[in-house]
């Protein structure tokens, strides 16, 4: 196994979610052994209250908002752009898959605003980024299948397969394009990392952020705000990510 596969479980393991169930579970684990129960109590209660508000759009909003609203919808260029980079998220490589249903949920969005700019740029080429496991399809295949099936000429793709993360991903895109002015296509809470990246390689980059997952404004206090959903914990999940992944930047940049 690669370092990237020990980062993958380390950030996850540091997740909202993980870290509450893990509280919870020692919190029943001491209560069962008897063992410093006023502390296990409190460790259950706080991890319990946690996982609540991490489950309400209220808090999912508070958090991911300010990271998905940081850059403004692409706006046209008074020259049309002649790159369109889309960056990966995650794909599968079960076979048993047809093409349209490879790409995880936070790439196909990715991949259809990285379509909608192409066709409003004549000329333009679509740039698709990520790696995958030796022998397997890349990230950035995946994503080209995807686009070929919605009408793209093959032509007009170029795949770089070696990225497996977004540090990697502005490297290679440095390589290719050099000063070239591009659309940077990726999810709206992504988007402040990747824009940090790129404008650390003097990237001349336009963000396009798309896969918002915040989609309402706390200028009313609606009960339902309150109410826990499942479907936050993961938006939580990708707030936490980029918030980790953003310290970790500027850790290593000290």
């Amino acid at each position: 196994m690669n370092s990237q596969y020990y980062i993958y479980l380390i950030s996850h393991f540091l997740g909202p979610l993980s870290l509450c169930v893990s509280a919870l579970v020692l919190a029943l684990l001491l209560i069962a052994l008897n063992r410093a129960r006023r502390f296990a109590i409190s460790l259950m209660t706080i991890a319990t209250f946690t996982l609540y508000a991490f489950s309400t759009p209220f808090v999912t909003h508070w958090l991911l908002a300010p990271l998905e609203y940081q850059y403004p919808n692409f706006a046209a260029a008074a020259k049309p752009l002649k790159y369109v980079v889309v960056l990966g998220c995650a794909h599968s490589i079960a076979p048993q898959l047809p093409a349209s249903a490879k790409l995880e949920r936070c790439n196909v969005p990715r991949v259809i605003e990285g379509l909608r700019l192409y066709r409003q740029m004549p000329g333009a080429k679509l740039v698709f980024t990520g790696g995958g496991s030796k022998g397997q399809t890349t990230l950035a295949h995946a994503q080209a299948l995807y686009a070929q099936l919605m009408g793209v000429d093959s032509a007009d793709i170029i795949q770089l397969n070696d990225p497996f993360n977004t540090e990697q991903e502005m490297v290679a895109i440095k390589a290719l394009l050099a000063d070239e002015p591009f659309a940077l296509v990726t999810s709206a809470a992504h988007m402040p990392r990747a824009m940090y990246l790129a404008q650390g390689k003097k990237l001349n980059a336009t963000a396009a952020p798309t896969d918002h997952l915040v989609r309402f404004s706390l200028d009313k206090l609606y009960l339902r705000y309150f109410i826990p959903e499942v479907s936050n914990l993961e938006k939580i999940d990708s707030a936490v990510h980029e918030i980790y992944g953003m310290w970790w930047l500027k850790l290593k940049g000290l």
